[in-house]
């Protein structure tokens, strides 16, 4: 390794400064010249490189605290940066969440730190405006969407169901329910973050994934049989009605105590108005599914008070729409446009393999609706709807192609055939139409929640644990980060070319947003992968369009068969064809986190963090965050979290490569030393089975109504670890919560699979 100097551009003031930094060299010597902003540590003074200035170019300001940029807390921002230097007002929940005063709290944590943690639940609402105006055929119609599917249970029904729930926050009481509808999920995640426990009704013949996803809650499921010619929701209704009369301990809560909170202004209402607001041009129509006609009439009933027109797309009846008994409003559309189930169907899968946005069905019918609109519509209309659910819950049926076949509908041989953009229309980040941007560039800036009470012996020596929430990025995984990076970069230099295939070898979090970005970009994509890979992800993975490779079970690391070598070797075989991603040898992987995640880290604690903590795979997370804290402050440490039977800690300790044993915590650990892992900067290794990574992340769910994947529990398992065997006195431990846990239903969230691998279940 080189000392090199580095010339850092300040993006405010045009001024340069030069400063000692290690480079990032492991393989050879690298040299990294990037646009950042100066640094220069000293006791007044504390700045650091932003996230990359062709993804978020926001300007910010230096005090004796440290500086600040994209505070998810208005407190925090309004306490770090001065007023004149403060974050434009762009539309996103990241800059705009707590607003009010008076709804922040930290239930009870210590804010000895300067800054401010909200917990989990308090994180519903105000989620990202997007642009789609590109789908749109008449050029002079604008679409945004608001994207509803990023509320904590990954739905819009959030905003109600925590409102409902929240009036019983003063009564004990046993929640019941019919839970074949998406107000399931929103429940019992919302008895889990009030301390209510939750009787769910189900069909016996429901998925098992959506029955474990309910159970990993903490919900108690009881399966219901619908007779011929009953509808799901009577028969389970029926059965909840039942539960609930035959205790006084029991309260029922569906569909008609949600209708309650109508009188109510609507949430997501009120946000969108706002929105409109920032845009200085108000909407002129309102596009709303039937198919969740809940929150759909709640916000059709106050648009149309203040002269907007709703436009219901009324989805055919069928297996992929929800009955919620009698209509929840007696609100008219304006206009209405049938929507078939087939057309659904097409659309979502359009939807994910060329826009890389993995939707429900209600979603892909609402934008198909308003498409079909626009045609009819004068130049200058602006139309808006919202997206409630992610796809990922529809593996098994609309991505599906035998599912569909059994229903009577022929999947497309190629389902980006189904509709055709203009994809000049798309907004850039830094240029977007009216400040909204697309999809993808919504990644980062996530969530920062308050882990400190699962810690309790910690709390008692001044020690705190936050986590940022890296599963709200587009693909609903930290692996975004580095994808962007690697691919635009790969794009600058000419080493991928329009035309080329994208590889890209991965455990399944790089893969899925590998083939998101491959989708929105037009580039072919095959992903390589092994057997360990969970269902769901491999299922993530086809449905934005890429292929499939899938190593021999048992294949080992630097055989061909190996999934890492299949790619590589693809790639060496025809370089003019195939762009590698090799996410464990590129140095552009460790950079992402050095120029996004670092930064947000330092700034969302307002540079209090002492000890960040991580696992590792390719090593790009520990390595990009790790050199980034330490150039920000020497004296802040970095642990890496490794589960039991990888070789990373054994190096750390010995400085020589072991055999390494099994385990089952996907996407974290490896048998093989990574190019992109860096052990300089790692100062401590903490192990952890996987049975802890696993209990923590039912712990996670049913305390706190998050629903992470397994190396988010091995994550927050050794962050509570070190403060409790290692960590000093008012250390602040940062970790991350990298990807979602609906993406291993049937695994970590599975009772059946951890008995079979002698973990015991909670």
């Amino acid at each position: 390794k080189n000392n090199k100097k580095i010339a850092m551009s300040d993006t405010k003031n045009h001024t340069k400064t030069m400063f000692e930094a290690n480079s990032l060299a492991i393989i050879g010597l690298y040299f990294i010249t990037f646009a950042t902003q100066s640094k220069a540590i000293s006791d007044t003074t504390t700045t650091m490189p932003p996230k990359d200035p062709n993804v978020h170019k926001l300007p910010f300001s230096a005090t004796s605290q440290g500086s600040r940029l994209g505070m998810v807390l208005s407190e925090n921002h309004a306490r770090f940066v001065e007023d004149e230097l403060s974050t434009p007002k762009i539309i996103n929940w990241k800059t705009q969440y707590h607003t009010d005063q008076k709804k922040t709290t930290n239930d009870g944590s210590s804010n000895k730190k300067g800054f401010r943690c909200p917990r989990f639940r308090e994180y519903v609402g105000n989620v990202p405006l997007i642009d789609l105006s590109h789908l749109v055929p008449n050029a002079g119609v604008t679409l945004y969407a608001k994207c509803e599917f990023l509320n904590p249970s990954m739905n819009g029904l959030d905003r109600l169901v925590k409102r409902y729930v929240e009036t019983l926050a003063n009564h004990p009481t046993t929640l019941v329910a019919a839970g074949n509808t998406h107000i399931g999920v929103s429940l019992v995640m919302a008895c889990a973050w009030f301390g209510h426990d939750c009787i769910l009704t189900v069909p016996s013949t429901l998925d098992e994934s959506r029955k474990n996803e309910l159970k990993a809650y903490g919900a108690t499921l009881q399966e219901v049989t619908v007779e011929p010619g009953q509808s799901e929701y009577a028969a389970c209704h029926e059965a909840a009605q039942m539960i609930a009369d035959a205790s006084e301990k029991h309260t029922l809560a569906d569909a008609s105590q949600l209708k309650q909170q109508h009188s109510l202004p609507c949430d997501l209402a009120q946000e969108l108005m706002e929105d409109a607001e920032q845009l200085r041009a108000p909407f002129t129509h309102y596009v709303g599914s039937s198919a969740n006609p809940i929150t759909t009439y709640a916000t059709a009933e106050y648009f149309q008070k203040n002269n907007v027109q709703f436009v219901e797309a009324q989805q055919e009846e069928s297996v992929l729409t929800s009955d919620y008994g009698d209509d929840v409003s007696s609100r008219k559309p304006d206009q209405t446009i049938p929507v078939s189930m087939e057309d659904t169907v097409h659309m979502s899968r359009f939807l994910s393999s060329h826009e890389g946005l993995n939707l429900c069905p209600a979603g892909a019918s609402n934008l198909l609706a308003a498409i079909r609109l626009s045609k009819k519509l004068p130049k200058g209309s602006r139309i808006v709807t919202d997206l409630q659910d992610i796809g990922v819950r529809y593996l098994g049926t609309v991505f599906n192609d035998e599912w569909l076949k059994k229903q009577g509908i022929q999947p497309l041989d190629n389902p980006k055939s189904f509709l055709t953009v203009n994809r000049q229309r798309i907004p850039n980040k830094e240029e977007g139409r009216e400040k909204v941007p697309n999809y993808y560039s919504t990644y980062g800036d996530n969530p920062m929640i308050e882990l400190t009470h699962l810690a309790p012996e910690a709390a008692k020596r001044g020690i705190r644990i936050v986590a940022k929430c890296e599963f709200f990025n587009p693909s609903f995984s930290i692996k975004d980060r580095i994808v962007f990076n690697i691919i635009s970069k790969a794009e600058e230099s000419g080493a991928l070319k329009p035309g080329m295939t994208i590889i890209a070898a991965s455990s399944g979090n790089t893969g899925a947003s590998t083939a998101m970005v491959a989708a929105m970009k037009g580039y072919d994509c095959i992903i390589t992968t092994s057997p360990k890979c969970s269902k769901e992800k491999m299922d993530a993975i086809r449905c934005y369009g890429a292929q499939l490779w899938i190593s021999p079970k048992g294949a080992k690391e630097g055989t061909p068969q190996h999934y890492m070598e299949i790619a590589r070797l693809a790639a060496l075989e025809d370089e003019e064809k195939y762009f590698d991603v090799d996410q464990y040898e590129t140095l552009s992987n460790p950079e992402g986190h050095y120029i996004s995640l670092g930064p947000e880290l330092y700034r969302d604690t307002i540079g209090a963090v002492t000890h960040f903590i991580a696992a590792g795979s390719t090593g790009g997370t520990i390595t990009g965050i790790g050199r980034c804290l330490k150039e920000l402050n020497p004296n802040i440490k970095v642990i890496l979290a490794d589960p039991v039977g990888s070789i990373f800690k054994g190096y750390f300790e010995t400085k020589t490569v072991g055999t390494p044993g099994p385990f089952l915590v996907e996407g974290v650990g490896k048998g093989s030393i990574p190019g992109a892992m860096n052990f300089d900067f790692v100062d401590d290794c903490v192990s952890i089975s996987d049975e802890a990574a696993f209990r923590m992340c039912k712990r996670l769910a049913r305390t706190e109504g998050c629903l992470p994947g397994g190396s988010s529990g091995l994550n927050v398992a050794g962050a509570i670890k070190y403060a409790n065997e290692r960590a000093p006195d008012n250390a602040v431990i940062c970790t991350v919560l990298p990807d979602l846990g609906i993406k291993y239903l049937s695994k970590v969230y599975n009772d059946e699979y951890l008995l079979q691998n002698n973990i015991a279940t909670v």
